[in-house]
């Protein structure tokens, strides 16, 4: 008996991937100038949605090249960003007398609003600001691709992003689901757990503007 397996046909012959550094996108941009990765594929049905990817403690964007090739590979506008990320959120927080420590740090880092005293992120460095540099960058120097879909004037379009990322990325992208009402929330490998409560930070089970649905995580042993 021969089996046979029918996948819908993926072509890579049209991805492209550039990485773009901070800097060239925001000249005030200084530090964490490690590049970001963008991917496109224009041979398949654009879905007209963004895949955000934001790497773990330490990691950078081209060590995550391959999911966001993948995204590509499936319609989706792909890009890793590289943020402001030395020390994880768990060791800030792990022991804290608030719980409300980690949605605080996690505040700070995506906004650059002064909502912590254990970190000092600017507006500049802050993940949204570099998103949009971004993608204002794209937009200028690759029109005809329609990054600027994911932008309204200076805001980001959140609705149409899926945002997603490993260990403190995914604890990132959780919050900014909580935040704001994107397209859904991709979770690899992260849990915020507040050591004095022996519970997980109050703002994983707080209500937010991306529904529960919207919501996939992903560990592994």
């Amino acid at each position: 008996m021969l089996l046979v397996l029918l996948l819908p046909a993926i072509s890579v012959s049209a991805q492209t991937l550039r990485l773009i550094l901070p800097n060239h996108t925001d000249p005030n941009i200084t530090q964490f100038n490690n590049a970001h990765t963008v991917c496109i594929n224009t041979n398949v049905p654009m879905r007209q949605r963004l895949f955000l990817f934001l790497p773990g403690t330490g990691g950078v964007p081209a060590g995550y090249t391959d999911i966001v090739k993948t995204a590509a590979n499936l319609g989706f506008h792909a890009l890793g960003v590289m943020y402001d990320n030395p020390v994880t959120v768990n060791s800030l927080c792990d022991d804290a007398s608030d719980p409300n420590c980690f949605a605080d740090v996690r505040t700070e880092i995506i906004t650059g609003q002064d909502t912590s005293p254990l970190v000092n992120i600017s507006r500049t460095d802050s993940i949204e600001n570099r998103l949009i540099k971004l993608l204002q960058y794209l937009t200028t120097n690759y029109p005809a691709e329609n990054w600027g879909q994911y932008l309204t004037g200076t805001n980001i379009n959140w609705s149409s992003i899926i945002v997603s990322g490993h260990s403190q990325g995914a604890g990132h992208a959780g919050l900014i689901a909580k935040l704001h009402p994107v397209a859904r929330a991709v979770m690899f490998a992260d849990t915020d757990w507040w050591f004095p409560g022996n519970e997980p930070a109050p703002w994983i089970s707080a209500s937010g503007a991306t529904s529960d649905e919207g919501y996939f995580g992903f560990v592994h042993i």
